[in-house]
């Protein structure tokens, strides 16, 4: 599945990540022209047992720039930490 929406940048394209240990939406900038970008993902990351975006704020590398993890209702144990319990 892919959602796409128009901004005065290029075209933003989320989709489903294809890896199945963390699940997720991936979105990219398309731009005409120019390479498409990377922008961010939003994923279930398993080690700590909860939801967290990795940014891609430089777009000439891999590399991710912020890596956040989602603090939810029941999964907070420690300030900072997700929950290592499923």
């Amino acid at each position: 599945m892919q959602l796409m929406k128009k901004t005065p940048l290029g075209t933003l394209m989320a989709r489903y990540k294809r890896d199945e240990e963390y699940p997720g939406f991936v979105v990219d900038l398309f731009r005409k022209g120019l390479p498409s970008a990377a922008v961010c993902m939003v994923e279930y990351e398993p080690t700590h047992n909860c939801i967290q975006v990795v940014i891609y704020g430089d777009s000439e590398t891999d590399a991710p720039t912020v890596i956040a993890k989602i603090q939810l209702p029941g999964t907070r144990k420690h300030e900072g930490e997700c929950t290592d319990e499923k």
